[in-house]
């Protein structure tokens, strides 16, 4: 998810299945919360993705 031009953590950065366990993570756990307008913000197209995925 090079678009968005960060990763959710230095690990994630260089470990592609830890890059989507992260994002994974920080999509569900922020589902509903005002943490969640902050992550879409920062990681649009992680969002996005788990958005198509999660219908």
């Amino acid at each position: 998810m090079t678009s968005d031009g960060q990763a959710p953590s230095q690990y994630a950065r260089n470990n592609m299945t830890e890059d989507f366990a992260e994002s994974a993570n920080m999509y569900w756990s922020s589902k509903g919360t005002p943490c969640e307008t902050d992550g879409r913000k920062r990681y649009r197209a992680r969002y996005e993705y788990f958005d198509k995925i999660a219908q």
